[in-house]
């Protein structure tokens, strides 16, 4: 009668052990790593203040600003290149492209193109002020037309995911 006793506990202290073990493996792996290594979407919507519409990606390389319905034209992840720069593009789920501008004057352009590293391809979100930010220095913005531009002024961006 005390072996067996002596015998269920061992086993319970073995089956903690076992259960301590495996918890601890779980909580040091990726959480989101798929079986390439490579780290998993974490899809995000800017919805700006200024009209409460949402950044969207048109089936051309058009970019706009439109009521939000949290679909996959208005949801962007973050894409990080393997040289560690400061700045990531943003890329739409729907199209597969980025979000791009240029530099041209004080109130450029947004479109979406081909993903390939430009610069003016990168950008930055400000969580402290809500810029979404070019690598040109220029703020992302709505227009009340449903447009949407890089210049010196902005609305907030309220980012989510």
């Amino acid at each position: 009668m005390i072996i067996d006793a002596l015998r269920k506990r061992v086993l319970t202290v073995s089956l903690g052990l076992v259960s301590v073990a495996a918890a601890s493996a779980l909580a040091a792996s990726p959480a989101h790593a798929d079986p390439d290594g490579a780290e998993a979407a974490v899809w995000w919507t800017f919805k700006g203040s200024g009209y409460g519409t949402c950044l969207t990606a048109g089936d051309t390389q058009v970019a706009f600003a439109t009521a939000c319905n949290g679909g996959p034209h208005q949801q962007w992840d973050w894409i990080h290149d393997s040289n560690g720069e400061p700045s990531p593009q943003l890329m739409n789920r729907a199209t597969g492209r980025c979000l791009a501008t240029d530099n041209a004057s004080g109130l450029n352009a947004v479109w979406t193109s081909t993903c390939a590293w430009g610069n003016g391809q990168r950008f930055s979100y400000d969580y402290a002020t809500g810029n979404l930010n070019s690598v040109y220095g220029t703020k992302v913005r709505a227009e009340s037309d449903g447009a949407v531009r890089a210049g010196s002024s902005f609305y907030y961006w309220y980012a989510s995911h």
